[in-house]
Parts: C-alpha cells; structure tokens; sequence
C-alpha cells in the first residue's frame, strides 16, 4: 500500500463518536471585533455541542479571539475556531469553550460516548510549511474543516497557530465524523449559470478588511465592499487581472491567526486609477488542488 493509501485507510478506521445537537438558544456575545471595538451583542446558537458549537451573529469576529457567552446567569469563555457560513445578515462561526464544558453552560444532558478526547481524525497539511500529519479533532474543529476546507491548528515546524487543509492526494478520503447527520453525497457539477443569477446572497460589509497573498509577492490588506458564501469584492490600487489566483483571508486582523483560503479573480469591475480611484474586484472561493 502506498503511503497515501496508508493515510486514507488510517483516517478511514479511525472513528469517533459524538454529538451535534440542533438547538436555537438566545445569548449574549461580547468581546472585540474584527475592527478592534469592543461589543456586547444578541446572538443564538444553530448547533451545541460538549465542547462548544456553532453561534450566529451580526458581529464580524476574528479567528483565534476570544469572545464571552452569556446565558442567563451563566458565563464562559470561548475561542473562535473559524467561520462556518453566512446565514442572511448574519455570520455562523464554530465556538470552543474552555473555561467550563459545553454541557454544563448549554445545560443538556449529552448521550454518554466512550472516555475518548476528539470527535475525529484526518490526515491535515499544514499551509505554510506543508508539514503532514494524522491529527485528532474536536467536534468544533471537525464542523469548521467539513465546511470551509481549512482549520487553524498548532504547528510545531512553523511555531505558531497556522492554516491546515486535507492534501491534494488524499481529497477523496472522506472527512472521519460519527453522525450520519454529517455526511454528504457527492455532488454533481453545476449547470453554467447565466450572468443575472446570483447563487449567493451578498452582504454589504463597513469597516472590515481582508487580506490578499499571492506567491512572490507582499500580502496586501484591502477594504471589503460585500461578503458572500461563494466570495468575497473588494477595492484596491493594485491593479488585478481577471482570472488571477491569489489566497484572502477574510475578515483580516493584523497580528491575527487568520485563516487564507485560495481563491480567484472572477470579476473586474473597474481598475484603479490613482491617486484617488481604488479598482473594484470580486474573487471566489475556490477549492484546494
């Protein structure tokens, strides 16, 4: 067996079992924005589990930070693990509480699983330094890689918190998760589109930047127009041509474990003419190759 199919057949049996509960609770979020303010805001939560879960807000928050859940007179401390997705005008992020267990703050009783500490492995590369490795994954951190392909774990080469994703020769190998609720069937390719229909709802975002890496050249931070499950527009002076594939991490914070995704140049919608007239362009989303 070659060692790619080592690693799949690895990933394949090694299985855990654990629980996402579907549940919309109100509470209060507070913390520091992507922007650098502080808030307290109303938010919910779309799923719960033992370690934490997944909230919708209309705060844009930074991977890594560290936000406090309010729940009537109950209080934690949770890490922001990676945004999941955009439900209308709001943002769903994965959550981690570490100043207590999930259980006790949602206060549901989980099923009893076996005395295991992850919810799932896979073998993961790291983005920066291309180090592999089988890593163990909580139910938070398995959540964040099966919907947008990329989880911030530590790296003991790089000697930070960096991006990982699943490798190229092992994509076929199937995200190792214990509910069924997770699985998802292959998907067929798309029908081309025609230029009016739009396949995701785009929200106007103030005040939020990204960041723009291409190879070879200075990371750029730029000035978000609108945000989408499918991408992201943007302005800048640097002038982009269509098609050009470059990595954005969205929103961006200075200093931040901030998470880069590849993408392209889809759309030009003006370019820039200095010294006041920043270009206008939109990128997608697109997957690891």
């Amino acid at each position: 067996m070659t060692q790619t199919g080592e690693a799949a057949s690895t990933a394949k049996i090694e299985q855990r079992t654990s629980h996402r509960v579907h549940c919309t609770i109100p509470l209060q979020l507070a913390g520091v924005d992507s922007s650098g303010r502080d808030f307290t805001a109303s938010s919910r939560t779309e799923v719960i589990t033992r370690d934490g879960g997944m909230i919708i807000t209309a705060v844009s928050l930074t991977i890594g930070n560290q936000v406090r859940l309010l729940l009537d007179e109950k209080s934690a401390t949770a890490r922001i693990v990676g945004m999941v997705g955009i439900r209308d005008e709001e943002m769903a992020y994965g959550i981690h509480i570490f100043s207590t267990s999930g259980a006790a703050f949602w206060g549901v009783q989980f099923p009893t699983t076996p005395d295991i500490s992850g919810a799932g492995r896979t073998v993961l590369q790291c983005s920066r330094c291309a180090t592999r490795r089988l890593s163990e994954l909580s139910e938070v951190e398995m959540m964040v890689l099966e919907n947008i392909g990329v989880v911030n774990l530590a790296c003991g080469r790089c000697g930070n918190e960096t991006p990982w994703h699943i490798p190229a020769q092992v994509l076929e190998v199937e995200l190792v998760s214990s509910g069924a609720d997770v699985s998802k069937p292959a998907v067929p390719p798309a029908a081309p589109r025609t230029g009016n229909e739009r396949k995701h709802a785009r929200i106007a975002m103030k005040n939020i930047r990204a960041c723009i890496r291409r190879l070879g050249m200075k990371d750029e931070v730029v000035e978000v127009v609108d945000i989408s499950r499918g991408g992201v527009r943007f302005r800048t002076f640097v002038d982009y041509q269509n098609m050009t594939y470059l990595e954005v991490a969205v929103p961006y914070t200075e200093g931040g474990a901030n998470v880069f995704v590849p993408a392209r140049i889809v759309r030009v919608a003006n370019h820039p003419r200095r010294p006041d007239k920043k270009g206008e362009f939109a990128c997608k989303y697109e997957k690891r190759s």
